[in-house]
């Protein structure tokens, strides 16, 4: 048996609920760190990073990152 629309509906409304009511204690919360720390700093500093920008450099691979790292320190021990 499927469910009924009148209980999809229902439920519908209390996921949204839910998710809603999350979403107005994270706001809170952030709001209460926001005032916190205007009110107890004498100078903030904002910086706009782009995301976008910080992911590429992180597209290697640990084994990239393990090969780059092993081949830097055999240049630096030069057997040879």
């Amino acid at each position: 048996m499927g469910i009924t629309y009148r209980r999809y509906k229902k439920l519908s409304l209390t996921i949204a609920s839910h998710y809603e009511k999350r979403t107005n204690i994270r706001n809170n919360e952030l709001r209460h760190i926001v005032k916190d720390l205007a009110q107890n700093s004498d100078t903030l500093t904002l910086e706009d990073l782009k995301t976008k920008n910080l992911t590429k450099s992180g597209k290697g691979t640990v084994e990239n990152l393990w090969e780059s790292k092993t081949k830097d320190w055999i240049k630096s021990k030069s057997f040879g």
